[in-house]
Formats: C-alpha cells, structure tokens, sequence
C-alpha cells in the first residue's frame, strides 16, 4: 500500500484491534452492495456520470501498477491474480519481502493526490502524486 494510504488508513483504525476495516452501526462489515446503491451510485449521478460499480476502480488501480516500474510478478500478487508463468513460480520468495513490496508500492503511487484534512495532515508519511514521485515527507 502507498505510505499516503497506509497514514490514512492507519489513522482511520485507529486503536481497534479487532473487526472489520469498514463496519456499519451494528460493527457487521460493509456490504458492497449497499456502499455502491447508497454512495457510489449517488455521487455517479450527481457528477452526471453513468451508473458502475468498483470494478473501474479496479481497472485503474492496475493500469496505474502497469506504468509503474513494478514487475509482472508483483502486479499479479497486488491485484490477486494467479501467475502461471515459471519466473513467477521462482520468484515467490519476492513476495514475502515485506520492505521490497513497501518501496515497489511507494514508487508505483497512487495515480491521484488524497485529500486530507487538516487534523490528519501531520501523520501522513508522504504524499504521492504523478507515478512514483513523492510530493512532500512530513516528520513522522
């Protein structure tokens, strides 16, 4: 996950330790049927754009992975999806270097510049704009 990201969703979870990342009133997680009817599908309309579900968000995620310098092997393991080819059979043990996948993330990005409020800006490691450039780093 891109370190802008990984602030923001760990200022998100805040101190919980267990339950979902997303959780409705009841602590039961989000159904993404109803996140797409009662946000996605409203926000689309009010933007004049046609109706879709978060398979476009999906898409772009790996087109923003395929411009990076990421390999093939690390794309495939990101987006969950099976590699059949040798090298990627050979090269499983990348996949477990967790500070290797942390730097491929950083410089891939995240193809657009989160918005953060005021209060969260601090904490948030660096902020990522075009493809592998990092904007700014705050003390952390």
């Amino acid at each position: 996950m891109a370190p802008a990201l990984a602030a923001l969703v760990n200022d998100f979870i805040g101190k919980r330790k267990t339950g979902s990342l997303f959780e409705n009133a009841n602590g039961l997680p989000l159904s993404p049927r109803n996140i797409t009817r009662d946000s996605l599908h409203p926000i689309l309309k009010k933007m004049g754009r046609e109706s879709a579900g978060f398979h476009p968000f999906r898409r772009f995620r790996e087109s923003i992975l395929q411009r990076s310098e990421a390999r093939t092997l690390l794309i495939d393991y990101w987006m969950g999806h099976a590699n059949g080819e040798m090298s990627g059979r050979y090269g499983k043990q990348l996949l477990e270097n967790v500070v290797w996948r942390q730097e491929c993330a950083a410089k891939a990005g995240l193809g657009f510049t989160l918005s953060v409020p005021e209060q969260q800006s601090q904490s948030v490691g660096q902020v990522v704009g075009q493809v592998g450039q990092v904007l700014r780093v705050a003390e952390q």
